[in-house]
C-alpha cells in the first residue's frame, strides 16, 4: 500500500531532458529536467521562477524540432541550490493538463539512462 504522505498522482521518471521555460515576461530560459511525470516535472535552471508563477515548459526529446512536447503549468516549489553547482535553482511545476503520453515517452528514456 502506498504511503499516505505521497501526494504524487503519476509515476515519476528520472530523466535528464533539455527544456525551454517561457513566462509572459521572460522567454527562452533554459534548464534540464530531473524527473517528469504525467502531472508535473522537476527541473534545474539558472533562472529563478516564483511559486505560483505560470509558465510553459518545452521538453526537447531529440534533435528533431517536431519531437518536442509543451506543457503549461504552475510553479509549486523553488529551491536554491548550493553555490558552485552548474545550476542555481531546482523548481517543480504542476501541469495544468496531464501529459497522458508521459509514461510512454519518458519511461522509454529512463530505461536508456545509465
Amino acid at each position: 500500500m502506498p504511503s499516505s504522505d505521497n501526494r504524487r498522482r503519476s509515476l515519476r521518471h528520472l530523466v535528464v531532458v533539455p527544456v525551454q521555460i517561457d513566462t509572459a515576461e521572460r522567454k527562452e530560459r533554459l534548464g534540464v529536467t530531473r524527473d517528469v511525470s504525467g502531472s508535473g516535472a522537476r527541473f534545474l535552471s539558472n533562472s529563478k521562477f516564483a511559486v505560483g508563477e505560470r509558465l510553459q515548459v518545452t521538453f526537447y526529446l531529440s534533435a528533431t524540432p517536431d519531437a518536442s512536447k509543451k506543457r503549461q503549468g504552475e510553479v509549486v516549489r523553488v529551491e536554491a541550490l548550493p553555490a558552485g553547482l552548474q545550476w542555481r535553482y531546482a523548481m517543480a511545476v504542476r501541469f495544468e493538463e496531464p501529459m497522458a503520453e508521459a509514461d510512454e515517452v519518458f519511461g522509454e528514456m529512463a530505461k536508456d539512462e545509465p
